[in-house]
This record gives C-alpha cells, sequence and structure tokens, in this order.
C-alpha cells in the first residue's frame, strides 16, 4: 500500500523532468539487467543473517515441543545389582536363617505422570510461542531493513551512473570547444590561454568523474555483498529514476504505522512475553499432583531368596511448595519490573515514530519544492549556454564566460539530479517510517 500525499502539480512535473530528453540521463540496459524488487528478493534469499533468524523460528518451534513434553508420562527403566554383607540372618531350632540375598538384582519400568499443576505447562507452552512470534517479527524486522539498505544503494547506483552522464557531456562539450578554440587560435582569433583554461575545466571535469566512479564502485561493493554473490560480478542495475507517484490522507499516517511499524511490534512482543513470565512465576508456588506406576523382577522374595520374582507399585504424591526464600516473591517483583520496562519501550517507540513521520514528510516536501526549483536553474543554464556560444560565435563573448556558463550548466544538472535523488530517498523514508513493506 502507498501512503504519501503529493500535489497533483508535483507529480506532473516529476514526471516532465524525468521525460525530459535533452537533459539526457537516460541509462543504458541489457536484457539481463537487474530491477530493484529482483535486488530485493535476492538480498532476502542470499543474506545470511535472514537465514540466521530463520533457524530461530525453527529453534523456538522446538522450544515449544520440549514444554509439551510436559504433558505426556515419564517412562524410565531401571536394573540394579548390589551385594551386600553380612547378610541379615537369625538361628531358629539350629538352622540359620536368611533374610536377604548376597547378590541383588532389581530390574524395573516406572512411570511418573504429573495429574495437575494449576497450569503451569500450559503458562510454559504459552511463554515458548510468544518466543517464536518474537522470533518471526525479527525476521520481518531484519527483512524489511536490509531490503530499505538494498534500495538505498540501488539508486545511489542509479543516480552516480546519471551524474557520470552528466560529466561526460560535459567533457564532450569542452573537447568539442577546445577544439574550436585550437582552430581559432590557428587562425589568430583566440590565444593559447584560452586553450589553457580549457583544458583545465576538462582536466577539473575528469577529477569530478573519476571521484563519481569511485563512489559507484564503493556501491556496487555494498550491492554486491547484500545481493550475496561475489564482488567480481557485473551487474546492469535497471530503474525508473523519479519519485513514485503515491496518495494517501498524511493524517492517517501515524495510525497506519502503529500497525504496521515491525519495531513496535516487537516491542509489543516484549510485553506480551514479560506478561506471560509473570504468569508462570506466579504458579511457582502451586502444588503439584503426581501418579507413579512402577513394574519390575528382582530377588529377595521367600521362600527362595534368589529367584527372580514380579513385582508393582502404584502411588499418587502431592507435591506442596512451603517456603523457598521468597524466591517467587522476588521473581515476580523482577518481572514486573520488566514489563514496566517493555510497556516504556513502546510509549517511547510510538513518539520517535511519530517524529520520524513528521521529519520526513518535510524532508520530503523540501526536496520537492528543491527539485522544482532547480528545474528552472537548469533551464536557465541551458539559456545562457547558447548566449555564451553566440557571443563567443560573434566575437562579443570571452571564452571565459563560454567556459563559466558551461561549467554552471553541468553544475545545475548535477544539482536536479541530487535534489531527484533526494526526493526518491525521501518517499522511500516515508514508507519505511509508515511501516510499508517493499520485499
Amino acid at each position: 500500500m502507498t501512503i504519501i500525499f503529493i500535489n497533483h502539480w508535483k507529480v506532473f512535473l516529476l514526471t516532465l523532468l524525468f521525460l525530459m530528453p535533452d537533459l539526457n540521463f537516460a541509462q543504458t540496459t541489457t536484457n539481463d539487467s537487474l530491477t530493484l524488487n529482483r535486488a530485493i528478493e535476492l538480498t532476502i534469499n542470499n543474506y545470511p543473517l535472514i537465514k540466521q533468524q530463520q533457524e530461530k523460528i525453527k529453534a523456538a518451534d522446538y522450544m515449544i515441543e520440549q514444554q509439551k513434553s510436559y504433558y505426556y508420562p515419564n517412562i524410565l527403566g531401571e536394573a540394579r545389582y548390589s551385594r551386600i554383607g553380612p547378610i541379615p540372618s537369625f538361628s531358629f531350632g539350629g538352622n540359620t536363617i536368611e533374610l536377604a540375598p548376597a547378590n541383588n538384582y532389581n530390574f524395573n519400568l516406572i512411570l511418573n505422570q504429573q495429574l495437575y499443576d494449576f497450569g503451569k505447562r500450559d503458562a510454559s507452552v504459552d511463554l515458548m510461542k510468544s518466543y517464536k512470534e518474537s522470533a518471526f517479527d525479527n525476521v520481518n524486522f531484519v527483512k524489511s531493513n536490509l531490503s530499505y539498505q538494498t534500495l538505498q544503494s540501488f539508486y545511489s547506483i542509479l543516480f552516480l551512473h546519471k551524474s557520470i552522464a552528466v560529466k561526460d557531456t560535459q567533457i564532450a562539450a569542452l573537447n568539442e570547444h577546445l577544439s574550436v578554440t585550437n582552430k581559432r587560435i590557428q587562425s589568430g582569433s583566440a590565444t593559447d590561454y584560452d586553450a589553457l583554461s580549457t583544458q583545465v575545466r576538462i582536466s577539473q571535469a575528469q577529477s569530478e568523474k573519476i571521484e563519481l566512479l569511485n563512489r559507484l564502485n564503493q556501491q556496487k561493493i555494498i550491492l554486491n555483498q547484500l545481493l550475496g554473490v561475489p564482488q567480481d560480478t557485473t551487474i546492469n542495475i535497471k530503474g525508473e529514476f523519479s519519485v513514485p507517484e503515491l496518495s494517501a490522507n498524511p493524517d492517517s499516517l501515524i495510525n497506519v504505522a502503529f500497525q504496521k511499524r515491525p519495531e513496535l511490534k516487537l516491542a509489543e512482543d516484549e510485553l506480551n512475553t514479560s506478561h506471560l513470565q509473570e504468569n508462570l512465576a506466579s504458579l511457582d508456588d502451586m502444588p503439584s499432583l503426581n501418579a507413579i506406576l512402577s513394574y519390575g523382577i528382582k530377588n529377595g522374595y521367600e521362600p527362595n531368596l534368589n529367584v527372580l520374582r514380579g513385582n508393582w507399585l502404584a502411588g499418587i504424591s502431592l507435591n506442596v511448595p512451603i517456603f523457598n526464600g521468597f524466591l517467587t516473591k522476588n521473581k515476580e517483583s523482577e518481572l514486573k519490573a520488566n514489563s514496566n520496562a517493555a510497556n516504556l519501550n513502546i510509549v517511547t517507540l510510538k513518539r520517535n515514530i511519530v517524529s520520524e513521520i513528521q521529519q520526513a514528510q518535510s524532508g520530503l516536501n523540501s526536496n520537492l519544492d528543491k527539485l522544482e526549483s532547480t528545474l528552472t536553474q537548469v533551464n536557465f543554464a541551458k539559456e545562457t549556454v547558447q548566449r555564451a556560444i553566440a557571443r563567443y560565435k560573434n566575437g562579443v563573448g570571452t571564452n571565459l564566460d563560454l567556459l563559466d556558463a558551461e561549467t554552471s550548466l553541468a553544475q545545475a544538472r548535477l544539482f536536479y539530479l541530487q535534489d531527484l535523488y533526494r526526493s526518491i530517498l525521501s518517499s522511500y523514508q516515508l514508507k519505511k517510517a509508515v511501516g510499508d513493506v517493499i520485499y
């Protein structure tokens, strides 16, 4: 769902800016070009941090099953051997009667079953389920952050490609101007100083292009790292370099954010977990009712002490905690404090979200206003160059005037690109502040 309010005239302006052919910002793409959606998909599929969080979901599932195991009986096989001495005996009628064998064998199958625990097992299972919910929401949180990192790197590469194209246009124009200047030097209508000035401007433009290429290479390294591909992989990206046309009521953005922000969902999970921990701790002092059933074979029964005979045992036990040194009371107090802290964390997050949305809206509006201004600068700079060329050809303008005009045009085009780039990032920053999912 898109959630940014932009006036219709601004949308028309941005579309016009993007389609203007004489700005020469188009990027060459190939059939194997990488789109933004595909880049985000590769990041989500390949980034190890997401896989790590997904493994935590599996671990949480096993934690739940561990707690459910307490619903079932615990069956234990037991085998014991002991030798005693001296053997208990007594004399009767001149005979010695032994009361126990010297070698004692005992083989048992013991079943323990908890019959009732006042909800402790249920509370433990619910607590483990809350851990799983947190793990699941954390995966979404990581996906959201990595998606926006990929988006930022993607548009940075687009921006730098287009900025380099502007520099190439500037350098080509300067070289053409240098060629004209050299011809005029030969005819005596220009001096070596004019050629030297032009060469200095070409050198400056080439140096600026080298810096842009360095920044482009750094962004490609970042994008390859996010995508999980080798660093020597060459990727041709394809995307529209224009602000998305989005619409919604700005007054509803905060309410939408409170429903969708993953950080807030994680904070609510933390609060829910704290409440479940409190509930579980409150059950520590509750009694538990257990049943035991045992069947086995052992020796030591009369009349033949050495013969193994079957035997069984059945019983019920009630365990009632009486005093544990105030452990339960202090544990409940600790968990209550944790719940209060979790609740305050939610309050803080909501305040931060409101501030983020307001800042993002302000930044987007400011960048869109600047974008309109830079369009005017580009048009003015183009007219200035045309006039400077005409004056230079007619001999009433200087070489320096023409160089200044061409430099100003290149700068205006770069400023336009910067403002467009910032407007794009601002629009997505607002989407992120609201909690929109882009993966």
